[in-house]
């Protein structure tokens, strides 16, 4: 399998955005829901049919907020 033949990937363990229009990638939340708030209400006005969100790790963190982070 080479860097753009997909075709053996195992899609149980690996997600595949080779469709996407454009990927917008979230890193590092660090518990910050306010932030990823804010953040969700900018990217809704670019966010376009075929686009694609992908949340890259980190999610809690530095304020006790992980429920709000994963809600």
């Amino acid at each position: 399998m080479n860097s753009t033949d997909l075709s053996n990937m195992d899609m149980d363990k690996f997600g595949c955005l080779d469709q996407a229009k454009r990927i917008w990638a979230v890193a590092a939340i660090h518990g910050q829901s306010s932030a990823l708030a804010d953040l969700h209400e900018e990217l809704v006005t670019k966010f376009q049919a075929g686009d694609r969100l992908v949340y890259l790790g980190n999610y809690f963190g530095r304020e006790n907020t992980a429920v709000e982070t994963v809600n």
